[in-house]
């Protein structure tokens, strides 16, 4: 497990595989404005696996938390983009956003250019959406607000060598139905080697999850 608790007690982000992790990346995320929202590692599968798990800070209308959430995005951008090249190679992102996409259906009215900018960065990084690409022309949503409305914050994206790896990607919204959390889980499965070297070295497929239990109450501002 590849764990960053916050020491205040807020909420932190956890990698948990069975395959086992080759190199912790903490380091390279040290300087990202919350580091505990970061959680990242190389998987020792065939050719290696970079895994960053995110959880960007939530917002309401106040200076104080659209700052919060600025800088994290701006810092995470740049660790991202400072990451040593063959790290970026076969990597993957993954958790709960906090932010939509321009052409989100339905459009929600509120959200700042720089809540845009984190997808549209990512894209212009190399990125692909991993839903979107294995789903072209879907509009899920992993959030409902208390009105109803329905909002896409939890994603996959991953470099262009892994795109022909996914074999499924879906949003599954048990966990949110049952209250075990308030955001849809997110199941992605690639198709990439796992040397077995024990009982949970099974085969070729690796299953990713993210899942969160969030303060997402803030989060559609009006």
């Amino acid at each position: 497990m590849c764990h960053t608790p916050d020491p205040g007690g807020q909420r932190g982000v956890a990698l948990l595989s069975r395959v086992p992790f080759a190199v912790s990346l903490d380091p390279w995320f040290a300087l990202v404005s919350i580091p505990t929202r970061i959680a990242a590692a190389v998987l020792a599968t065939d050719p290696t696996l970079t895994v960053v798990g995110i959880y960007a800070p939530s917002r309401d209308r106040s200076a104080a938390k659209t700052l919060r959430k600025r800088r994290f995005i701006d810092s995470f951008l740049c660790a991202v983009a400072q990451l040593p090249a063959e790290r970026r190679q076969r990597m993957l992102l993954g958790g709960d956003y906090n932010v939509i996409a321009r052409t989100h259906q339905p459009p929600h009215r509120g959200f700042l250019p720089f809540e845009f900018g984190l997808l549209e960065a990512l894209h212009a990084g190399g990125f692909l959406d991993a839903h979107q690409h294995h789903a072209p022309g879907e509009q899920p949503h992993s959030w409902i607000g208390r009105t109803g409305d329905g909002y896409r914050y939890d994603y996959f994206h991953l470099t262009a060598a892994l795109a022909d790896r996914i074999t499924l990607s879906r949003y599954l919204h048990d966990p949110r139905d049952q209250r075990l959390t308030d955001h849809a889980a997110l199941p992605l499965t690639l198709d990439i080697a796992v040397p077995s070297s024990g009982p949970d070295s099974t085969g070729q497929h690796t299953t990713f999850l993210t899942t969160v239990q969030g303060d997402q109450q803030a989060e559609s501002p009006a």
